[in-house]
C-alpha cells in the first residue's frame, strides 16, 4: 500500500523556515508579530517560485535544490512576465533588507527605532525605491548594506 506523500503545506513550511535563516538569520528574538510576518510572505514568495518553476517545466524538487541561490532565471521570469507576483517579489525583497536592519538593531539603546522598524515590517510598508528593490538579486547588482 501506497504511503500518502506529506501534504504540500508541510513542504512549504520547511522549505520557509530554512530559506529565512538562509536569507535573513536567527529570527527568534524578534517580537511574534514579526515573525509571522517574516514566515507569511516568506510562504507566499515560495509558493509563486514554485508556480514559476512548474510553468518553465521545471520539477519542483529541482526548484526545492536551487532554493538557497534562488534561480535568477526563475526571478527574471516572475519579474518580468507575471505582474501578479511582481509585488510579491518586491515584498519579499523589502522585507529581507527591513528584517536584517531590525536584527542588526539594539532594541534597548534604541527603542524608539526599533519600534518603528518593527511596525514597517509588519505593516509591509515599502522601504526603498522600485529600481533598488526590483533590482536586489540580480547578481550583476551592487547592493548597499
Amino acid at each position: 500500500m501506497m504511503q500518502p506523500t506529506e501534504p504540500i503545506t508541510h513542504d512549504i513550511d520547511s522549505i520557509v523556515a530554512k530559506a529565512i535563516e538562509a536569507y535573513v538569520g536567527d529570527v527568534s528574538s524578534l517580537p511574534r508579530p514579526a515573525r509571522t510576518r517574516i514566515f507569511e510572505v516568506y510562504q507566499t514568495f515560495f509558493k509563486a517560485y514554485l508556480n514559476i518553476g512548474k510553468i518553465k517545466g521545471i520539477s519542483k524538487q529541482e526548484v526545492v535544490e536551487k532554493i538557497v541561490e534562488l534561480d535568477q532565471e526563475l526571478i527574471d521570469y516572475m519579474q518580468h512576465f507575471f505582474s501578479d507576483y511582481q509585488p510579491i517579489y518586491r515584498s519579499f525583497i523589502s522585507l529581507n533588507r527591513l528584517a536584517r536592519e531590525l536584527l542588526e538593531l539594539d532594541g534597548t539603546k534604541y527603542p524608539q527605532r526599533y519600534k518603528e522598524k518593527v511596525d514597517a515590517l509588519i505593516s509591509g510598508q515599502k522601504q526603498f525605491r522600485d529600481e533598488l528593490v526590483f533590482n536586489q538579486l540580480h547578481s550583476n547588482h551592487e547592493t548597499d548594506k
